[in-house]
């Protein structure tokens, strides 16, 4: 467990990242999961999650701002793999 101690008490206080550990909706399990694994991962593999998770985050602002701009978004028309439903 990462925690944080503070230079004039030795109170131990909890990592701003635990916070999703109360996480809740359809993603929270894998929000959980990746919380729990972080600290497992050497630093390298830390570096490379955040930059693939950024990526991604990058890569569905594109895909959204296309939807929007073709009017798929407001018709409710998404693309999955299968195709168009």
């Amino acid at each position: 467990m990462l925690v944080r101690r503070r230079k004039d008490k030795s109170e131990t206080l909890w990592d701003d990242a635990y916070l999703a550990l109360g996480a809740q909706g359809p993603a929270a399990r894998e929000l959980q999961e990746l919380v729990s694994l972080w600290s497992q991962l050497t630093a390298e593999r830390q570096h490379r999650v955040l930059e693939f998770v950024r990526d991604q985050g990058e890569l569905s602002r594109i895909e959204l701002a296309a939807e929007y701009a073709t009017g798929k978004h407001e018709l409710g028309i998404v693309e999955t793999e299968e195709g168009a439903r």
